[in-house]
């Protein structure tokens, strides 16, 4: 292995509850997924979310993540819409897994995901995670 996208994740942050844009992605089921939602700090809230697309499919790039998060984003209304559009943070983070010995790696974007992350005011983060760091979660579970 050298290094494969693994899943987008969607954060954001506010200094409003962000409850409303939970409930207005749980219409979507399991395909978006709150991994956290609540208060940070004083006045201070994260919401967090994975996404989850066809299952019958094994891998999703990171382009069809992006644009399934935006399609889910530009669909949201009242309440939850007015707390995106006043968030403080707004941030899709693409994780891949990498090897010790990992070789050069290429992920392209589109323009067109792109302009749709910069349209919604959407910053774009990446994470690599070490091989280390998924030996010892493994190691833990076995345990």
């Amino acid at each position: 292995m050298s290094i494969e996208f693994i899943n987008a994740d969607l954060e954001i942050t506010s200094q409003e509850n962000l409850e409303p844009i939970t409930i207005a992605f749980s219409q979507y089921g399991d395909r978006l997924f709150s991994m956290h939602c609540g208060e940070i700090t004083s006045r201070s809230y994260l919401a967090s979310f994975e996404i989850h697309l066809d299952q019958n499919k094994d891998n999703h790039t990171a382009e069809e993540q992006i644009h399934a998060f935006c399609d889910s984003i530009e669909k949201l209304q009242g309440v939850a819409d007015d707390l995106w559009k006043r968030a403080t943070k707004r941030v899709i983070d693409l994780g891949y897994q990498a090897d010790n010995n990992c070789q050069a790696f290429n992920d392209n974007l589109s323009t067109s995901a792109l302009h749709r992350l910069e349209s919604l005011g959407i910053d774009l983060a990446l994470t690599i995670y070490p091989q280390q760091i998924k030996q010892a979660e493994q190691e833990n579970l076995t345990r």
